[in-house]
């Protein structure tokens, strides 16, 4: 099943981006940490290549922790081939607003050491991302208040949005990117099952089995507890059946 979307405000978003990266010392690009690859944007990494980068996991509550620190790490490392320095880290919506501002803030002077409290200038970090990934969520957390509109849907992002924090550091937030192929099904599908793409471009019935695939193979428990079933089989089919009766679905 392929699954694709980039409708036509993209191609807006696509330039505004460009023409905010220039004047910016440090970018975070925001990424689910359920999904990391199928999150990031290849169109965002070819844009902001020349600047230092940070990698914010968002969402790290709802993922594994083992596999969001292995991929902090492999993050960090991918600096040797991108030809400028990258940090990663990972934050929830669920973390002190002083313990999250610290983690990002913290990252971005490393990256950007001669902005900051001890420069003239302030340090100006482009917030950017594929849609209704958590950019002005993290936004909202660093600034300790909702600054930024959010809701659980792509696409809630209309235009650039600048927040200054206590420090004096400069945040934008711009409207979530997208590219315009998606080659690869799976990277579609994870897409979807994210919330990245909206419901009303997707099948959900080939989402939903491409999601439980991946609980029966790696987090049965999980699907046990939290559709609080008796038992769970191990045909994908037969597994959204089950949820659905427990749901009073079907």
């Amino acid at each position: 099943m392929s699954i694709q979307w980039y409708p036509g405000h993209m191609v807006k978003a696509r330039k505004m981006i460009a023409e905010a990266i220039p004047g910016k010392d440090v970018l975070v690009e925001v990424i689910d940490s359920r999904m990391p690859r199928a999150s990031r944007n290849p169109v965002l990494n070819e844009l902001g290549r020349a600047k230092p980068l940070l990698v914010v996991l968002s969402k790290s509550d709802l993922s594994d922790p083992d596999i969001t620190q292995a991929w902090i790490k492999h993050f960090e490392h991918s600096a040797s081939w991108r030809g400028a320095p990258v940090k990663a880290v990972a934050v929830s919506s669920t973390q002190e607003r002083k313990v999250a501002r610290r983690i990002v803030t913290e990252a971005c002077r490393a990256l950007a050491p001669v902005r900051g409290p001890n420069s003239v200038k302030p340090l100006r970090a482009l917030i950017m991302g594929i849609p209704n990934v958590g950019k002005s969520t993290l936004t909202n957390l660093l600034q300790g208040r909702h600054v930024a509109k959010t809701e659980d849907r792509p696409g809630v992002t209309k235009s650039e949005q600048k927040v200054v924090l206590d420090d004096g550091t400069v945040l934008s937030d711009v409207p979530g990117l997208m590219w315009p192929l998606i080659d690869d099904p799976r990277v579609g599908l994870c897409l979807a099952l994210g919330g990245a793409i909206p419901d009303t471009a997707i099948d959900h019935e080939p989402v939903a089995l491409f999601g439980l695939e991946i609980f029966l193979r790696r987090y049965p428990q999980q699907l046990v507890d939290g559709f609080k079933l008796k038992e769970l089989p191990p045909d994908p089919d037969e597994a959204l059946d089950a949820v659905g009766r427990k749901r009073g679905c079907l």
